[in-house]
C-alpha cells in the first residue's frame, strides 16, 4: 500500500543568553565640544557643536547622546541653555551637562552730520537699555542720555565733531532689568569722523561760489553764505535743517537789487530767523586815470592841490618818500543792508519798497557802510559799521536817533552832532525792529584817542566800525578800531602832525600798520554809553609824521582788527600782531586773561612766524598774519576756533583751543575733509554759544581750472 507523509518542521534554536558581565555601576562621561559658555553675535546662525560620551564598559557611546534645548533665537540677545544626556548599557545615566549659549546684542553705528545713531538687537527680559561711553580707554564708563525703555532699540547721540576723539572713544549698550545690567560688546567709532562732518554746497557748484562770508545760527541749524555766480549776480544761499535732519536750500535775492551791488557781509540772528546782508554799490565804473607825478612836482604838504585831491571821493592819493601820486577810483555809494525774515515756510524781505532796507542815513559816499553787520540772538537789534568817511566832516559821540529830526532834517532836534575834523573816522549805526519795520535807534561816532582840546590836533582813526560784535541779548557791542585797514588799503592811518595847520592825513602806505584799540558800548535800558576803551596792553597810539614815512616798514600792532564778544558778554577776544588777546569782565573792568602768542603756536600763523622755518620773516609775520586768520569764541568764552586759510599754500587749517584748568591750550586741528588743495579752508569760522557746533567756510580757488567750459567755481561750508 501507500503511506501519507509531511515535512518535519525545523527545530527552533533559542537566542544565546546575554553575555555575563561583572556589575557595571560607573556613569558615562559627557565632554562638550566647543566653548561653554558659547558666545555668538545676534544675527548669526547657531550651529550645534555637539559632545562626546564615553563609558568604561561600553566605550564610545556619543551616538546615544540626547540633546534637550530651548530654541536658540539669534535675533534676540540673551542666554539660552542646551542640555546633554546619555545612558550606558547597564542603565547608568551620565551627569547632565548644560551649555550656556549667550547671544550678544548686535550694535551698529550709523554716522551722519554731527551725530551717531546706535541700533541694537533686543535682549531677553530687559526693561530698559543704556548707552555707555568711554572717552579714552582708561576712565570709567559714563551713561549718555536717559534710560531707553524697551522695546525701543535705537538712540542718537549728538556730537561736537571738532571736540570729539574718534580714535579713543568707545561705546557699549547695557540691557538692564532692575539693578542688573548685561553689557554688549565694545563698539569702536574710529574712522567715522569724515562721515559726521556736514557738507553744504550750492546746487550748481560749477556756477556758484560760497564760503567766503558765512553766518551760523546758535544751534547750527541755519547757515547763510554770500553766493557769487560766475555769470553775474549775487545773493545769499541759506541752508536750513529741521528737527528730522532734512535740509532745505534757499537763495535770497533782494527784490530791489542793483546789478552793480557788491554783497559784502552776512549776519544771522541767534535764533536763525533773521538774516542781514550788506552791499556796496559802484556808481561810475571806469578805468583808473593816474595824475602823473610830474604834475604834482610843485605840490607841498600845505598845497591847495594836495588838500583838494585828498578830499575827492574819486581819487586815491598816495605819498611815499616825498613822491605824490593819485589815481581815480570807482566812486562807491555808501551802501545798504538787506534784511530777510523767516516766516515759518520761506524767507521774506522787509521793506522791499525802498531801494535798500537801511541806507546810509546822510547819503555820504565812500563810507563802506555795511562793512560789518551784527544781529543779536532775537534778531531785533542790528548794528552796522561804516569805517570810512571821505567827505566834509564826521561826527563823534553817541546820538539818540529816535528823537524827531529838526526842520533841516540833518540831525535830531536837541541832539546836535559833535563835529570832528575832516577825514576818515568811522561810525556805528544801531537799528531796532518794532515788529513791522526797522528803525534807526542810535548813532555812535568814533571817539578819538588823544586828549587834545583842539580838534585839529586829534588823530584820525579810520577803521572804527570795520569789525563789530554784539552780545546775545543785544545790550553790549564791541568795536574794533585797528587804525589801519588791511595795511592801509582802505583808509588813512593817522593824522601827520606837520608843523602848522592845516594838517594833512598820512596817505595810505602799503607798509604801514598802526596800533589799534577796542571800544565797548553797553545799553542801560535807556541809552547807550561807552563802558570801556581798551588799548593793547603795553601799547600806545601811533603818531606819524614825515620823519616816519620811509621806504622801510612801519609796524604797528593791528590790535582790534578783528573782535569777538561771547554771547554772555563776559569775554572778548581780539587778534593782534602779537597773537590773540583774551579779556574777561571781572565785574568792574575788562582784564587781560591770556595772550596766545604766535611764537607759541607758529604753525597757526604760517612759516613766516616760525623761527625754525627757513622762510622765517618776523616783519612779514607781524604785518600779514592777522589778515589771513579768522576766529570765533563760544558763548561762555571757553572755546576758541582759529582758522588760517593761507596755511600750506591756501589749503587751510582750523585750530581748536579750550580753556581748561586755568589756561588756554590747543585741543584739535582740522583740515579739509577731502584733503583738497587750494580750498582756503578756514577762511571764516563760527562757533556756537555752547561751543559744540562749528562752521568752517572754504570758498576754494574759484578760478579757471582748465575745464572744457573754461571756468570752474567752488566753495563749501562744513559743519562740525
Amino acid at each position: 500500500g501507500s503511506s501519507d507523509s509531511s515535512p518535519t518542521p525545523p527545530i527552533s534554536t533559542p537566542p544565546p543568553p546575554p553575555p555575563v558581565t561583572a556589575d557595571d555601576t560607573t556613569e558615562p562621561v559627557i565632554i562638550l565640544l566647543g566653548d561653554n559658555p558659547l558666545i555668538i553675535d545676534a544675527g548669526t546662525s547657531y550651529i550645534e557643536p555637539g559632545a562626546n560620551a564615553t563609558d568604561d564598559v561600553d566605550g564610545d557611546i556619543s551616538a546615544s547622546i540626547t540633546i534637550e534645548s530651548e530654541t536658540v533665537d539669534t535675533s534676540v540677545a540673551g542666554d539660552y541653555y542646551v542640555s546633554y544626556n546619555v545612558t550606558d548599557a547597564a542603565g547608568n545615566t551620565a551627569v547632565t551637562i548644560t551649555r550656556t549659549v549667550t547671544v550678544n546684542m548686535l550694535v551698529t553705528v550709523t554716522p551722519s552730520t554731527k551725530q551717531l545713531t546706535f541700533n541694537w538687537t533686543p535682549r531677553q527680559d530687559t526693561e530698559f537699555y543704556r548707552l555707555l561711553q568711554n572717552v579714552d580707554g582708561s576712565t570709567e564708563w559714563n551713561q549718555i542720555g536717559p534710560d531707553i525703555q524697551s522695546p525701543e532699540l535705537e538712540t542718537t547721540q549728538g556730537i561736537a565733531v571738532h571736540r570729539f576723539d574718534f580714535e579713543n572713544t568707545h561705546y557699549i549698550i547695557a540691557g538692564c532689568n532692575g539693578d542688573s545690567c548685561i553689557d554688549s560688546g565694545v563698539v569702536s567709532v574710529d574712522g567715522l569722523e569724515a562721515l559726521t562732518i556736514g557738507q553744504f554746497a550750492p546746487p550748481n557748484p560749477v556756477e556758484e561760489n560760497i564760503g567766503s562770508s558765512v553766518a551760523m545760527s546758535s544751534d547750527g541749524s541755519t547757515l547763510a553764505s554770500i553766493d557769487h555766480w560766475l555769470g553775474g549776480g549775487e545773493g545769499v544761499r541759506v541752508f536750513r535743517t529741521d528737527a528730522t535732519g532734512q535740509t532745505q536750500s534757499f537763495f535770497l535775492t533782494p527784490e530791489i537789487h542793483n546789478e552793480q551791488d557788491n554783497l559784502q557781509t552776512v549776519a544771522i540772528s541767534g535764533d536763525g530767523n533773521v538774516i542781514a546782508v550788506s552791499a556796496w554799490r559802484i556808481l561810475q565804473p571806469g578805468e583808473a586815470d593816474y595824475i602823473e607825478p610830474e604834475e604834482m612836482e610843485d605840490w607841498t604838504d600845505d598845497s591847495d592841490e594836495w588838500d583838494w585831491a585828498l578830499g575827492q571821493i574819486n581819487y586815491e592819493c598816495h605819498r611815499e618818500s616825498g613822491v605824490f601820486w593819485c589815481k581815480t577810483v570807482w566812486p562807491e555809494e555808501a551802501g545798504c543792508v538787506y534784511l530777510f525774515h523767516f516766516n515759518g515756510l520761506d524767507w521774506e524781505q522787509k521793506n522791499p519798497e525802498t531801494v535798500c532796507n537801511i541806507w546810509w542815513p546822510l547819503e555820504w559816499f565812500g563810507s563802506r557802510f555795511g562793512e560789518a553787520v551784527a544781529l543779536n540772538y532775537s534778531g531785533n537789534i542790528l548794528v552796522v559799521g561804516a569805517p570810512i568817511r571821505s567827505l566834509e566832516a564826521d561826527q563823534q559821540g553817541i546820538v539818540d536817533l529816535t528823537e524827531p529830526y529838526n526842520d533841516d532834517g540833518d540831525y535830531p532836534a536837541g541832539n546836535s552832532f559833535p563835529w570832528g575834523p575832516e577825514g576818515e573816522h568811522g561810525a556805528l549805526w544801531i537799528y531796532a525792529y518794532n515788529g513791522n519795520d526797522w528803525q534807526k535807534q542810535t548813532y555812535i561816532g568814533n571817539y578819538y584817542t588823544t586828549t587834545a582840546e583842539n580838534w585839529d590836533e586829534r588823530v584820525r582813526n579810520p577803521g572804527f566800525g570795520e569789525n563789530i560784535s554784539i552780545s546775545a541779548d543785544g545790550s553790549m557791542i564791541i568795536v574794533g578800531n585797528p587804525s589801519s585797514n588791511s595795511m592801509g588799503s582802505r583808509g588813512i592811518c593817522a593824522l601827520g602832525l606837520i608843523e602848522d595847520p592845516p594838517y594833512y592825513p598820512l596817505p595810505p602806505n602799503p607798509k604801514t600798520h598802526c596800533t589799534g584799540e577796542i571800544y565797548v558800548y553797553a545799553f542801560d535800558g535807556v541809552a547807550w554809553f561807552m563802558q570801556a576803551h581798551i588799548m593793547e596792553p603795553g601799547g600806545s597810539a601811533v603818531y606819524m609824521d614825515d620823519l616816519l614815512v620811509t621806504d622801510g616798514p612801519i609796524t604797528g600792532s593791528g590790535f582790534g582788527q578783528q573782535v569777538r564778544l561771547s554771547a554772555d558778554d563776559q569775554t572778548l577776544v581780539t587778534a593782534s600782531r602779537g597773537g590773540f588777546y583774551i579779556f574777561r569782565w571781572n565785574g568792574t573792568s575788562w582784564a587781560e586773561q591770556a595772550l596766545i602768542e604766535h611764537t607759541e603756536i607758529p604753525e597757526i600763523f604760517g612759516e613766516a612766524c616760525d623761527p625754525q622755518s627757513a622762510t622765517y620773516d618776523e616783519t612779514l609775520c607781524l604785518t600779514t598774519w592777522g589778515r589771513s586768520l579768522a576766529f570765533s569764541v563760544s558763548g561762555d568764552g571757553n572755546s576758541l576756533a582759529i582758522g588760517n586759510s593761507r596755511y600750506d599754500g591756501n589749503n587751510g587749517k582750523v585750530y581748536i583751543f579750550e580753556y581748561l584748568d586755568g589756561q588756554w591750550s590747543p585741543q584739535k586741528e582740522l583740515s579739509h575733509p577731502a584733503s583738497r588743495s587750494n580750498q582756503k579752508f578756514g577762511k571764516v569760522v563760527s562757533i556756537s554759544p555752547d561751543g559744540d557746533t562749528l562752521s568752517v567756510g572754504a570758498p576754494g580757488p574759484w578760478v579757471d581750472s582748465g575745464a572744457t567750459d573754461g571756468i570752474t567755481s567752488d566753495g563749501e561750508i562744513f559743519l562740525y
